[in-house]
């Protein structure tokens, strides 16, 4: 047996058959760009920032709200002042 002789319609066939192959790994490199690049933004997404934005929030005391009118817990209830 000898093997088939070697055309231009090989070559043809080989060239086209690279070609679909560097059309799928260009799809590939696309969508690879794409989530490398969204990996960058997400990062720096969730950097802290080299200086800080100013002093933390200050830490309330915990109890009754002095801004309310609620009874402070174990506090006798004060009478209505809207009642007659």
């Amino acid at each position: 047996m000898s093997a088939p002789p070697i055309t231009a319609r090989t070559h043809k066939e080989l060239a086209d058959a690279i070609d679909l192959q560097i059309s799928a790994l260009a799809l590939v490199i696309k969508g690879l760009t794409r989530q490398r690049d969204a990996h960058r933004a997400l990062e720096a997404f969730f950097t802290p920032p080299s200086t800080p934005l100013g002093s933390p929030l200050p830490v309330l005391p915990l109890g009754p709200d002095p801004d309310f009118d609620d009874d402070a817990p174990g506090q006798e209830p004060k009478p209505d002042e809207a009642a007659p």
